[in-house]
């Protein structure tokens, strides 16, 4: 029996003596005074007693209450006398011993749910389309998180999924957030919503929330930082107040130093009011990652918040490969998105430019019939595209992974449908061919097996590495599978990468087709993007060069669908009257729209009795023989006298270079008139890093040219008039 009693026994009397040496549980002496003094308490106490069962009253009965307090009360007299170590009063009784220490326990539960879950949290949102706000917001909750010690007090979300009401001071008193334009200005599909309910509020509903803002645009789009700004503006306009620098990166500049430095210095200044304003002696607010990894200014390392499930081979058995959602699926309104499209049949492609020349040009046409779609010329799609087979399949073959297997996460991870294989996550999903942001080579770092290579990374990430990551990331334009063979020590889990590297953004082309003209179809032209970067590197679009893949397809005889959703746009339109001029001024693929637009007005003009404004179209290439878009509709409407005037520069059929603006430049006096004395419409499509900036500039010289009390000052804000005034409309990329 001693055999079985004493290793029992002897381990909980050493727990009983610490316990009592610690003052957690009386001692053997304090139970019994304690029970001498209960046998001299009165009926009275032992009522009291009664009263500190752990039953509460049933609600209503005051007097009852008021009673048993009142004898409870010279309990806790007598008890508090006694030497015991532990006590507290519960509803007149005193709790001690065991009771007590669960208690206590409980309260200690309690009070540290309420330190790491506070009613008052901080904010971390973003309004992004292609997922560079989302990513630095990630940045900005990350390291908020590890300042506080805790992942529960910063909020990451998208503007969308943020209920407006709660943006009040005892609920989110500080927001830190990073707002970018889609479009032409237009707030990012995960924001609209709550943007639109944001315009709508009025008096001071955000009084005591303190915010501080970073906006991401591009300054050759005509209403830079529109989202950014108007969000700003509006936040102030209803009471909330500005903490940090609300700081502008421009994408024609660089982003990263206007990023690194706004981030910094937001964070500081966030943690510093946080812990103010809720009496926090916690939360440092220097940057961290320094002193355990040796370099200063690392940006934080994300915390996993995904939760993987991997399938056995026969569960995985039946995934419906490559496909993230029914190609079968239709909307009865037309309406699709990037997370439910319509899956388009390519009806037929033409390839523009020879098959030998320097540059790919080719014109798609989709049908619609039965996909309840509908589209205004002007309007722009998204297309889902695909990453190359041959780099999903080497980077696969680096990995040691197996494509096939298939795995489910515990909450969505982009646009992921599971269960989904590593191979169409891949494919489908993840943005393979960007240069890397500073968090994704911050966790390849801490995935590499040589020491040498994770300090190489590191290094490079940190504030002393800033000009090595400026020549080798910025510059030199690696994708995934560079940073691998650069690193060959590198091999992060599939599941690491999956949910670090960004989204597989769609992308947009512009609609140049008209619905009643080209019945259930819609049109698009492209160019195959390919380049070579300052380090010698040849890079090819991703979806252009996919694209191009299915065309041949097509060429083939093979039945080939695209994913695809609309864009409509608000005011690239063309005007309902067609008794106002119109000048379109669009080169390469540019000219896209306007071919839209043509056939449009040729059929208002077919339809109307009213008097028809002049028509131009001022359009450019390098040869006619090689690149000539749309040459066949533009010519046959312009001998119908439906396009009254076809400019064409044709770059490099003679030694000095002639663009659209040298065209512009030979009709100024025409155009001027059209402009000031017809009120002209103007729209500009294509490239806005040079053409767009040379043809403002030639508008303005237009201008003072037929004004000859037109100062260039005055001609800069006449072009701003007509834009407000939706008359000057561009729609542009760089």
């Amino acid at each position: 029996l001693a055999c079985f009693v004493l290793p029992v026994a002897a381990p909980l009397a050493l727990v009983y003596y610490v316990l009592v040496q610690q003052n957690m549980v009386p001692s053997p002496l304090a139970l019994q005074r304690q029970s001498a003094a209960k046998a001299a308490e009165t009926k009275v106490e032992e009522e009291g007693k009664k009263a500190g069962s752990d039953t509460t009253p049933a609600s209503g009965v005051k007097t009852e209450s008021e009673g048993k307090a009142k004898a409870g009360a010279s309990v806790v007299g007598k008890v508090a006398q006694r030497p015991q170590v532990e006590s507290s009063v519960e509803g007149g009784r005193p709790l001690t011993g065991g009771v007590a220490l669960l208690r206590r326990m409980r309260e200690q539960k309690a009070a540290q749910a309420k330190r790491d879950n506070p009613d008052k949290k901080i904010l971390v949102a973003y309004a992004s389309q292609t997922g560079t706000a989302h990513e630095i917001a990630k940045v900005v909750h990350a390291q908020i998180a590890e300042s506080c010690g805790s992942a529960k007090i910063p909020v990451l979300a998208a503007f969308n999924d943020v209920d407006i009401d709660t943006l009040r001071a005892d609920k989110f008193p500080l927001v830190a957030f990073v707002a970018a334009s889609t479009g032409d200005g237009d707030p990012p599909d995960n924001t609209a919503s709550f943007y639109a309910k944001m315009l709508r509020k009025s008096d001071d509903e955000f009084k005591g929330v303190k915010y501080t803002c970073l906006g991401l645009g591009d300054s050759n789009y005509t209403r830079f930082m529109a989202v950014p700004r108007n969000m700003r503006k509006k936040f102030q306009s209803l009471g909330a107040e500005n903490i940090y620098w609300d700081a502008e990166a421009d994408e024609v500049d660089g982003l990263e130093e206007t990023v690194d430095k706004w981030t910094e210095g937001a964070v500081k200044a966030v943690l510093k009011e946080y812990n103010a304003l809720t009496n926090r002696s916690g939360g440092n607010v220097e940057a961290k990652g320094g002193k355990d990894s040796g370099f200063l200014g690392l940006p934080a390392l994300l915390p996993r918040r995904v939760q993987f499930t991997w399938l056995s081979a026969k569960e995985g058995e039946g995934v419906k490969k490559g496909l993230r959602f029914s190609r079968d699926h239709v909307d009865g309104r037309g309406s699709y998105g990037p997370l439910a499209p319509y899956f388009a049949k390519v009806k037929s492609v033409k390839r523009v430019t020879p098959a030998d020349y320097e540059k790919q040009i080719i014109h798609m046409e989709l049908c619609l019939e039965g996909s309840n779609i509908s589209y205004k010329p002007g309007d722009a799609f998204g297309v889902l595209p695909e990453n190359s087979a041959d780099l999903v399949g080497k980077i696969l073959s680096y990995l040691g992974e197996d494509g096939s297997k298939c795995f489910t996460t515990s909450e969505q991870l982009n646009s992921i449908q599971t269960p989904c294989s590593i191979k169409d996550a891949l494919s489908l999903h993840c943005d393979l061919t960007s240069p890397p942001k500073k968090t994704l080579l911050r966790m390849l770092a801490e995935s590499c097996g040589e020491e040498k290579e994770k300090a190489s990374l590191l290094e490079m990430i940190s504030t002393a590495g800033k000009e090595r990551y400026r020549k080798e990331i910025l510059e030199g334009q690696p994708n995934l599978l560079d940073i691998f063979q650069a690193y060959p020590s590198c091999k992060p889990h599939a599941e690491d990468l999956i949910e670090f590297l960004p989204a597989l953004a769609p992308r947009e082309y512009s609609v140049s087709s008209a619905s009643q003209v080209h019945t259930g179809e819609m049109h698009f032209a492209f160019s195959v993007v390919e380049y070579e970067t300052v380090k010698g590197r040849v890079r090819h679009g991703v979806a252009t060069t996919w694209l191009s893949k299915l065309a041949e397809e097509v060429e083939q005889g093979k039945t080939v669908r695209i994913p695809i959703f609309m864009r409509p746009s608000k005011e690239f339109q063309h005007p309902e009257s067609i008794s106002k001029p119109i000048i379109m001024i669009g080169p390469g693929t540019g000219v896209s729209p306007f071919r839209g637009f043509s056939h449009y007005r040729s059929f208002l003009q077919s339809r109307s009795k009213q008097d028809v404004g002049e028509s131009w179209l001022f359009y450019g290439c390098r040869d006619r023989t090689k690149d000539f878009l749309y040459e066949e509709d533009f010519t046959e409407l312009h001998e119908k006298s439906l396009l009254n005037h076809y400019e064409i520069a044709f770059s490099r059929e003679q030694a000095e270079k002639v663009y659209v603006q040298h065209k512009m430049q030979d009709h100024q006096e025409k155009l001027g008139k059209l402009i000031l004395e017809k009120e002209a419409y103007v729209f500009v499509c294509g490239d806005g890093l040079h053409m767009a900036k040379d043809v403002h500039k030639k508008l303005e010289d237009i201008l003072c040219t037929s004004d000859a009390a037109m100062t260039p000052s005055s001609a800069k804000s006449y072009l701003q008039d007509m834009q407000k005034g939706g008359r000057y409309v561009r729609d542009i990329w760089s």
